[in-house]
């Protein structure tokens, strides 16, 4: 047990300043430790004359207390103990390093116990002098973030499939946020809640950030003793303000992934926060990179260039370099490029590769000095990730001083990443799933890399899908071009497309018969961007189910995969096309379209803009012999709480009846609503009649959409729900 107390280092007997360096510090420490000075060497004791009163200890017990038998957090407590889950893999990352600045703080964490339930609240915790404002400012990091990434076969790209862990969910529904006094779990420093309306659960990785003062001092004779009190900190409360979720120690300024995971807490030690520095450069540092696709798609190393680094001021110290999380550092001595054009040569000679087992860290050991207006840079090689870091900034951090005391520690700065060239965000609705039956497909897509024109954005769907009827307008030539039109309302967010955008449905015999819907400008190409197209189709009357299959690239035995593709003789890599590359035919006779090139062409990456990703295909279904949303009277909305009005939480009711399925084991009924509508996380459900609809008796009745009277069956009692999660609609 380690406790804060009164008993410290009489008056007087406090080192003033630290380490003795005459003549910036001339005090030589004999009045606060046992024996500075001593000689010979091995005579001399840094141990305190006197215990530091924010470390004052004992030691009890040992003690075995048994957690509540439910794992609750309070009000489950002993008079003096709360029982908290402990936030996991908590990193925390600032834009600005010096004292006195504005400042933004990113966060990302995963709860322990979370909070299912609604409305309540994130606190969050910096030491003390950091000003958050009344109100304070807390958002959502920027979208990249909460991207989801299909790398095929996993992220490695060779592995068996695997979700792209960890996926980040911005915090549900955040709302005001104001300074309050600290939590009694978590005394001192600046504390500030943000009201949360919707839950949070244990499963999920989250981020936020919050706009920050950094403290205008930092009293840099305390040495590391300045460092005891300096941590940030999570809380996640209840309701009733009753802290759920805790922070054992500090959130870490990197996450340490030696071990393959996101854990925060290095082996053997402690987590480490960041810190404050006394200056930073004098222009923004930029990371040049001259390739981002990623290195299991392109087997080839990229070319990074940091340049330029001024600093405003002289200093000397060590210096680390760490790159985005997935960033891999290779190179040489003879690889590694100490000064270009013209800038001066970089101190401290070719660093250190990997000094801590992470491999996105490079160290110059050396205390070397560096000038103040003079530009310095380097350029060496690195390995890019399949995806960008989601659960750490997407940037490079570059401190000089970084393992020496708070007086050491003399620059710091941060210069963003490019985007990682993948395909992301994918995704494949439609407004119906049932054999035979109209429908849309919505095709969602982010792209990168401009495709230039002649090139195509190409989406390959299951053989099953091939039955599939879409409608054409044969008016350009004779074969069959899909109208695919982008939805550009607000929340679907998609750029336009060009006049001659087009699509057509192609068929590659040579590629096992694939086929691949082909979105594609002549003259304009399409621009890098968000765009969720839309097609209309009639459903094949074969039934798919799509059972889990962790060796294919999606992970399921169907998959929907997207291409960026380059056009032949006006790629990136200036290649030359084949000697008969032909381009797809209809057939004059159906108007579908043939290809005689293989789908896939090697490397694929010369061909390709962005990293292809792959997700699972939705199923073919049989149709159930009745579903609806009840329509209710405005009794019955008054009673179960059902709101029609845009962006207010409602409860409506699902009426249906199924077919020739009959459940006789555990399984999990989806209910997708349309794209825009948001089920909350941990969505509540109802399954008695007298809870569904209040009121009813005995024998429920409503009348149906066409006018017919029906009778609510009472839900099965074999038919136990175990638990309801909602992700997006």
């Amino acid at each position: 047990l380690t406790s804060s107390g009164e008993s410290g280092a009489p008056d007087g007997h406090r080192e003033v300043c630290s380490p003795y360096w005459p003549p910036q510090c001339n005090d030589t420490g004999e009045t606060y430790y046992v024996n500075p000075m001593g000689s010979p060497m091995e005579a001399r004791s840094m141990e305190p004359l006197y215990p530091n009163e924010t470390e004052v200890s004992a030691v009890f017990g040992p003690f075995y207390p048994s957690l509540p038998l439910n794992l609750t957090a309070e009000p489950n407590y002993t008079t003096a103990f709360a029982v908290l889950g402990i936030i996991e893999e908590l990193v925390v990352q600032p834009f600005f390093f010096e004292v006195g600045v504005r400042n933004t703080l990113q966060f990302w964490f995963r709860p322990d116990l979370g909070n299912h339930e609604r409305d309540g609240y994130l606190g969050i915790q910096a030491p003390s002098g950091f000003d958050f404002g009344d109100p304070c400012s807390v958002r959502d990091l920027p979208h990249t973030y909460y991207s989801k990434y299909a790398p095929p076969f996993g992220p490695d790209g060779v592995q068996p499939w695997s979700s792209a862990h960890p996926r980040v969910f911005p915090v549900e529904d955040l709302g005001d946020c104001v300074p309050k006094g600290s939590p009694r779990w978590s005394r001192g420093g600046s504390y500030v809640e943000a009201k949360v309306h919707g839950s949070f659960l244990p499963e999920r990785h989250y981020g936020f950030e919050i706009d920050v003062i950094n403290a205008p001092f930092y009293d840099w004779s305390l040495g590391f003793g300045m460092e005891v009190g300096w941590w940030f900190r999570l809380s996640i409360v209840d309701q009733y303000g009753y802290g759920r979720d805790g922070t054992y120690t500090t959130a870490m300024f990197f996450p340490n992934t030696t071990d393959g995971t996101y854990n925060t807490i290095p082996e053997g030690g402690s987590p480490i926060p960041p810190t404050l520095f006394r200056t930073t450069v004098e222009t923004p540092i930029v990371a040049h990179l001259d390739e981002m696709q990623p290195f299991v798609f392109r087997p080839y190393l990229t070319r990074v260039q940091i340049d330029p680094i001024i600093l405003s001021q002289n200093i000397s110290g060590q210096l680390r370099v760490t790159a985005p999380e997935g960033f891999e550092w290779v190179f040489t001595d003879a690889d590694f490029m100490l000064t270009i054009n013209g800038s001066d040569e970089f101190p401290g000679g070719v660093p250190s590769l990997y000094p801590d087992g992470r491999i996105n860290v490079i160290e110059w050991h050396d205390n070397s000095t560096y000038f103040a207006g003079v530009r310095y840079a380097f350029a060496t090689f690195v390995k890019v990730p399949s995806m960008p870091p989601r659960a750490s900034a997407n940037s490079f951090f570059f401190e000089w001083g970084y393992n020496e005391s708070s007086w050491g520690r003399v620059a710091a700065a941060r210069a963003s990443a490019p985007s990682v060239r993948a395909l992301r965000d994918l995704r494949f609705e439609m407004s119906s799933t049932n054999q035979g039956e109209s429908s849309r497909i919505w095709v969602w897509i982010e792209t990168v890399t401009n495709i230039s024109h002649n090139g195509s954005l190409e989406i390959e769907i299951p053989s099953i899908y091939g039955a599939m009827y879409f409608d054409n307008d044969t008016s350009s030539d004779p074969g069959r071009y899909c109208k695919a039109l982008p939805v550009e309302e607000y929340y679907y967010g998609s750029l336009p497309v060009s006049e001659d955008f087009l699509c057509r449905r192609v068929t590659y015999p040579k590629s096992g018969n694939e086929i691949r819907i082909v979105f594609f400008a002549n003259e304009s190409g399409i621009p890098s961007g968000r765009y969720v197209l839309e097609l209309n189709v009639t459903n094949p009357n074969d039934l798919m189910s799509n059972r889990e299959v962790l060796t294919s690239p999606c992970g399921s035995e169907f998959c929907i995969s997207a291409y960026s593709k380059e056009p032949c003789g006006s790629n990136r890599q200036a290649l030359t096309c084949p000697p008969f590359l032909p381009l797809p035919v209809p057939d004059l006779d159906t108007g579908e379209w043939y290809s005689e090139e293989t789908a896939h062409q090697d490397p694929p990456w010369k061909w390709e803009n962005d990293y292809w990703t792959s997700i699972p295909a939705l199923s073919i279904t049989r149709s159930m012999l009745f579903t609806e949303i009840m329509n209710n009277t405005l009794d019955e909305k008054l009673a179960i709480g059902r709101d029609d009005r845009p962006l207010r939480r409602s409860a409506i009711i699902i009426a249906f009846m199924l077919n020739k399925e009959k459940p006789k084991q555990t399984q999990t009924m989806h209910v997708r609503a349309p794209v825009s509508w948001h089920f909350d996380s941990v969505c509540d459900f109802w399954t008695h009649v007298e809870e569904v609809l209040p009121g009813s008796g005995l024998e429920p009745r409503y009348r149906d959409s066409l006018g017919g009277e029906r009778v609510l069956e009472p839900w099965p009692s074999t038919a136990k729900v175990i638990q309801c999660r909602g992700d997006e609609h």
